[in-house]
């Protein structure tokens, strides 16, 4: 799907919704702005290898790999 039919979707989706759920769409895509602007985030983008390494952990969780926190630390 290009981005102009992405759009487009969106736009045709959204066109009658009511007001409390456009300010949901509003508050969402303010959010995703601002995630991808955020130098922090860009900051952790740039160190090689995490992200491969954050998709690495999430496929060992899923597989039942994961430990839970609580018996990691007892202090938190």
């Amino acid at each position: 799907m290009t981005t102009t039919s992405l759009k487009s979707s969106i736009s045709k989706r959204i066109r009658n919704f009511p007001k409390d759920k456009l300010l949901v769409v509003e508050d969402f895509v303010s959010y995703l702005a601002e995630r991808s602007d955020n130098p922090a985030t860009k900051e952790l983008l740039r160190i090689p290898g995490l992200l491969s390494e954050i998709n690495a952990a999430k496929k060992e969780f899923a597989s039942g790999k994961g430990i839970d926190w609580r018996k990691v630390r007892s202090d938190v």
